[in-house]
Order: C-alpha cells, then sequence, then structure tokens
C-alpha cells in the first residue's frame, strides 16, 4: 500500500517558497524575486574558501452527532477501523516508567505521534509508526485533546526524572530536543483555544477533501474503509464546531471577511452555484473514488457498484450535511465578528504571540528584535538590490515595481523539456559543487520527474528504509512567471544542497525518530520544528551562492535576492501587525512599497490565522549563519566548512535553540584540541 502522502506537507513548503513564507492557498500568487551579493547581517563578509582537507481549553458540551444514514442493503456496511486499540493514557504512561532512556526517547514520542495518525499519513511516516489506516479520521474532540495534553505533561515530568549530567554527549542532545519540543507542547496548553481552525488559507475544512482524494484505494478493505470515513464526517466535524465554540468562548473569531471568504471556500468545495444544492456525483471526493475503484482487480462488477453506491449515498446523506452544518454554524460566527479587520486584535495579546514566536522560530527573541532583525535585513537586501541592478544595466532611481516590470518585460522564459534540461543541469552542477562543502551526505540520489502539479516544484523525501530516491516533481508547462529566474532557487531549495541534503540525511542517521523524522499538521497549525528545516532550505540557498553556483547567471542571482527580500518582509509585517500595532492597510502599504507588489486583505489573511509562522524560516536561517559566523571569528584558520556542516546535520532535526547549544560545544571542543 501506498502510503507516503508527504505532498502535502511538502506543497506547503514549496507554496512557502514562492508565496514568502507562510501558508498559502492552493494556487500561489506568483512572485517576484530580487537582488543582492552581500551576505546577511549575520553572514561573513567574504565567501568561505572550500577546505583544503577534509491553562485547560474551556469546557464545551458538543452537540450531539447527527445520526449516520445506514446504507441500502444491497450495498456493504463499512467495517470498524482496522487498528489496534489504542492505550488509555495511565497505561501509556506506565509503559514508559522506568525505561532505558534510549527507549524512552523513542517510545515517548512514538505515542505522542500516534494521537494524529492522519498526519503520520500524509507525512509518509505510518509505517515508520505502525499504524494502520482506518476508516475514521483523527479525533479533534476537547476530551481527546485534553489526554494528549495530559499525556504530553506526564511525559516531560517523567523525561525530567532522568540524570541529565550521567548521559553520553549525544543522549544530552536528544535529551534537550525532547524536553524542548514537550516543554514548548505544555506551554501551549494555556492558548490551546486560541488557534484560528477555520480559515481560507489553511483551515480544517479542507483536510477531509484533500485526504480522501490522496486515499490509497488498492483493495476492498481500502474502499469500505473509505466509506467509512464519509459515513464517520458528521463526527468529525461536530469535533470542529466543537472546536469552533471554544475559539468563540475564547474571544478568538477571525474577522468577519476571513469567515466570509471561508464560507466562499465551502461552496466551492461543495461546488455550489447560488441556491442549487450540492450534487454528490459532482464532487472530487466521489468522483475521485469512482475513478480508483476501477484499478482494484480482485472486485467483481456488483461488488464495485454496491461500493459506489454506498460511497454516493454517504456523501449524499453525511457528508455534505456535515459540511452545510459547518456552514451553518460560520455564518452565525460571522454574526460576531468584528467588521473592520483593522479592529481585530490577536487574541491572547502579548503573551500568545511571545509563545508563538517561541513556538514557530525554536529562539527566546522577542517582537520587538524580530521586528528591528528584519527592518534591518530589509534595508540591507534593498542597497544589494540597487547594487546588482546598477551592475546589470538597470537605472539607480527605479522603483521596485518599476525593476519588477522591467524584468519582466526583459526576461526570456523556458518551459517543457528546455526547463527540465536546465533543472537537471542546475542539479548536476550542485551535487558536484557540494562535493567540497560536505563529506556527510544522504546515500539517496535524488531525480527531477515531470508532474502536472498547480506549483512549479516541491520535494518528495524517500521512503523511510527504502532505496527510493528523493524526487523534485516538477510542473514543465506552468506558467513561466512562476518559475522565471526561480528555477535555480527551486533546486537549491528542494534539492542540493537543501531539503534532500538535510531531509534525506536525517533519515539515516542513528538519532531518535523525533531527530530524523518532522511531521507537521497544517491544518492545525502544527509546525514546530519547521523552523529547521526550512531554516536549512533558504541557508542552503545562500550557500549555492557562496559555491559559485550563480557566477555565470547574474539574472538567476537577482531572483534569488528578490525572493529573500519577499520573505524577509514578512517579519517585519507579522510582528508588525501582532506587536506593533499595524493595521492591515498599514501592513499593506509596507509590503507594496517594499516588493513592488499590490496587496490586499485575503493576501494578508496567512499573518492573522497563523501568527509568528511567517517569522520562522529566516530567523531560523539567520540563526545558521550567525553560527557559522561565530564558528568562523573563533576557529580561525581551525574552521572548516565540512566539519561544521557534519555538526549542523549530523545530529537530525534539532530545535534552532538546541542546535545553537550544539555548535557552541562543538566550537569549544576545537578550541580545547
Amino acid at each position: 500500500m501506498d502510503k507516503s502522502f508527504s505532498r502535502t506537507v511538502i506543497l506547503i513548503v514549496l507554496i512557502s517558497l514562492l508565496a514568502g513564507c507562510g501558508p498559502s492557498t492552493a494556487n500561489p500568487t506568483p512572485m517576484p524575486t530580487t537582488v543582492a551579493t552581500a551576505q546577511p547581517t549575520t553572514v561573513p563578509t567574504q565567501k568561505p574558501a572550500p577546505p583544503t582537507d577534509t491553562p485547560a481549553p474551556p469546557t464545551v458540551t458538543p452537540a450531539p452527532p447527527t445520526a449516520t444514514p445506514v446504507p441500502p442493503t444491497e450495498t456493504p456496511t463499512p467495517t470498524p477501523e482496522a487498528v489496534s486499540v489504542q492505550l488509555s493514557i495511565d497505561d501509556i504512561l506506565a509503559s514508559l516508567e522506568g525505561l532505558p532512556i534510549d527507549e524512552f526517547f523513542e517510545e515517548s514520542f512514538r505515542q505522542l505521534r500516534l494521537r494524529d495518525p492522519d498526519i503520520l499519513f500524509a507525512d509518509g511516516f505510518g509505517d515508520v509508526y505502525g499504524v494502520e489506516l482506518g476508516a475514521q479520521f483523527t479525533n479533534l474532540s476537547t476530551d481527546y485533546i485534553s489526554e494528549t495534553q495530559r499525556l504530553e505533561r506526564e511525559t516531560l515530568d517523567l523525561l525530567q526524572t532522568y540524570d541529565r549530567s550521567a548521559l553520553s554527549a549525544d543522549q544530552k542532545i536528544s535529551y534537550d530536543a525532547l524536553e524542548w519540543y514537550l516543554a514548548t507542547q505544555v506551554r501551549g496548553h494555556a492558548f490551546t483555544a486560541y488557534k484560528v481552525l477555520i480559515n481560507p488559507v489553511w483551515g480544517l475544512q479542507n483536510w477531509p477533501f484533500d485526504f480522501l482524494l490522496e486515499y490509497p484505494l488498492e483493495n476492498k478493505q481500502d474502499a469500505e474503509n473509505y466509506i467509512a470515513r464519509l459515513s464517520n464526517i458528521d463526527t468529525w466535524m461536530d469535533q470542529v464546531i466543537e472546536g469552533l465554540k471554544r475559539n468563540e468562548q475564547a474571544g478568538a473569531i477571525p474577522p468577519k471577511y476571513v469567515l466570509d471568504d471561508t464560507i466562499a471556500q465551502l461552496d466551492g468545495l461543495l461546488r455550489i452555484q447560488g441556491s442549487t444544492p450540492p450534487d454528490a456525483k459532482t464532487l472530487e471526493v466521489y468522483n475521485r473514488f469512482n475513478s480508483k475503484i476501477y484499478r482494484i482487480d480482485d472486485l467483481s462488477s456488483d461488488e464495485r457498484e454496491a461500493l459506489l453506491n454506498a460511497a454516493l449515498t454517504e456523501i449524499e446523506e453525511t457528508f455534505i450535511p456535515a459540511y452545510q452544518a459547518l456552514k451553518d454554524h460560520l455564518i452565525y460566527l460571522a454574526t460576531l465578528a468584528v467588521e473592520d479587520p483593522n479592529q481585530w486584535k490577536l487574541p491572547g495579546g502579548e503573551a500568545y504571540y511571545t509563545y508563538l514566536l517561541a513556538y514557530h522560530t525554536g529562539t527566546d527573541l522577542s517582537a520587538d528584535e524580530i521586528h528591528t532583525l528584519g527592518l534591518a535585513e530589509v534595508a540591507r537586501i534593498q542597497e544589494d538590490i540597487r547594487k546588482v541592478a546598477a551592475e546589470l544595466g538597470y537605472p539607480a532611481e527605479l522603483t521596485m515595481a518599476e525593476l519588477n516590470q522591467r524584468i519582466s518585460e526583459e526576461s526570456q522564459p523556458i518551459t517543457g523539456q528546455a526547463l527540465r534540461q536546465k533543472y537537471e543541469q542546475i542539479l548536476a552542477a550542485a551535487d558536484q559543487a557540494a562535493e567540497d562543502y560536505f563529506d556527510l551526505r544522504t546515500s539517496a540520489d535524488v531525480v527531477i520527474r515531470s508532474e502536472p502539479i498547480d506549483i512549479p516544484a516541491y520535494y518528495i523525501q524517500p521512503a523511510p528504509g527504502s532505496s527510493d530516491p528523493g524526487v523534485m516533481p516538477v510542473n514543465l508547462a506552468l506558467s513561466p512567471i512562476l518559475v522565471n529566474y526561480n528555477e535555480y532557487v527551486l533546486v537549491h531549495h528542494e534539492t542540493i544542497p537543501g531539503h534532500h541534503t538535510q531531509t534525506a540525511l536525517a533519515q539515516e542517521l542513528d538519532v531518535p525518530g523525533y531527530q530524523r523524522f518532522y511531521s507537521v499538521n497544517p491544518y492545525l497549525q502544527n509546525y514546530q520544528l519547521l523552523a529547521y528545516t526550512e531554516g536549512w532550505a533558504l541557508y542552503a540557498e545562500q550557500l549555492a551562492w557562496e559555491m559559485g553556483l550563480y557566477d555565470d547567471d547574474p539574472f538567476a542571482n537577482m531572483g534569488r535576492l528578490r525572493l529573500h527580500l519577499l520573505r524577509t518582509v514578512r517579519m517585519v509585517v507579522d510582528t508588525g501587525i501582532h506587536a506593533k500595532g499595524w493595521t492591515l492597510n498599514e501592513a499593506a502599504a509596507y509590503l507594496e512599497e517594499v516588493t513592488g507588489m499590490p496587496q490586499s486583505h485575503s493576501r494578508l489573511t496567512r499573518y492573522l490565522v497563523n501568527p509568528g509562522y511567517p517569522c520562522s524560516y529566516n530567523i531560523a536561517k539567520l540563526k545558521l549563519f550567525e553560527m557559522r559566523q561565530r564558528a568562523m571569528e573563533q576557529l580561525g584558520d581551525g574552521f572548516d566548512i565540512k566539519a561544521f556542516h557534519n555538526v549542523v546535520l549530523g545530529n537530525g532535526v534539532l530545535p534552532i535553540g538546541v542546535l545553537e547549544s550544539v555548535v557552541e560545544d562543538w566550537i569549544n571542543a576545537k578550541l580545547s584540541e
């Protein structure tokens, strides 16, 4: 069974790359790119030469779920979920007590991941964690969330009973990583009700559609589980509405336009036009099932027909009514929401935003520090853009909007096989150049694969434990504006020296699972540790320039730097809105001035529904360069870029604060040699 749904997460990664840090809609708006030759504030002033030698949520009584219609007797009844019975929290905690520390690392985190089995499949880790793909969506009820929070609290307590001083150096790193994860989760319990669960950017309303569209159908049991999920959607949707009631009690209702946009999105998902009721046969969840079921060879025509009838019945009698109930609740919330988005304030105020910054960046940087850093970076990049634009013959007085226009008019975009050949040439050059910068490299190959996706490219890591290559799917026919002068950035970010270099290697390391595999649930705004993986990918883009991979194409370097500016301004805007009192109008004006791109409320929605996240990538990248600069200054001639990369990559996925300590220990060890 193909259980790798990693595309779900990697789409977010690539969309964020193009849209400039933050989750986006399925059709990202094309972004221009930027120019500069200088490094970030914390980056060395010259290219390093290659080495010469090697509080509990409010209680809400959920509305009773509507009765699930029973399919006609001639159609199959969905079977119970084929998953082993989940242990109680008491039993899990009892099983963890007294384990040797290495076993505790693995098993404690495994039990926490099992609380959200669906996302394990979406990330491609179902086999790693021993989960069967069953008939129920992950439980989102208040009681289940409270149980999970208890598991997090008491697992942290158990971890802290171990004597850290008695652990080996590698065990101390794993201890610190797990402690950071658990402590951050526990700290966030007080803000559970503040997450904006439903929104048009990446809200929970999309999850059943996305999950079912990727659901593998290889046998009759898979088909019956698919139908069972359709039949259970009302229970799951009741839990989502229960979460919205928690939002309401906490005062965490987004502006009215956000709710209105989400309602319009629901109409699109259900193919609603005007007052016409949804037609189940037009929905993709039916059509995809219809097409996949004919690929199951061992089904008779009668069985196939019965399964199709059962799916259609559940969509008509359960799936569509569940979504209509959600829409009705959003219409109700819209009557309570702030009309003017400029008057909206983040629920939980400063305390919540401070937590979100720590959660997303893995650092203790304050909003003021991040805002100041962002402004300085924007000014530096703008100056670099002016220098490079002058070198390319553009007038110095051009505004960013005018520069964008000139580049668009004078570009020579390519598509089709010529574009694929260019991708492959960029990848081959990066692979060869990496030999001088890395001696710790993944054994997995990486390949370019053409796919009819609606974005330029993304990355799929090899299936854990397999000999599969990493894959960079690309759309060779997409509008050139999405790709032009970003080809180099796409390859370097997604493959070498970016995601493939880090992600595929991490899977091969002898470290606990949470350092080898990171799991992200975008629908619950669970992006923990994404700062490391995306921070590395942004670091890799800059590193690729340092490796000389842009020397023959100054326009490609301009593309890299313009894209860097887009990400950097989002640090400023996010902190501006949530810590500096900026209105959306002020934020839009700032973005338009700096990037030369028109803005709108809908394009600013990401900041309202997922605050703190837009700061994560860039802060992690800057921290990596800060660590490298510190190592270069303290080690002098003893600095080795390969050795530095060994330290950064050789311990797997780590919180940025923990990684800083690891690098500092490495520097001190080198100095004492």
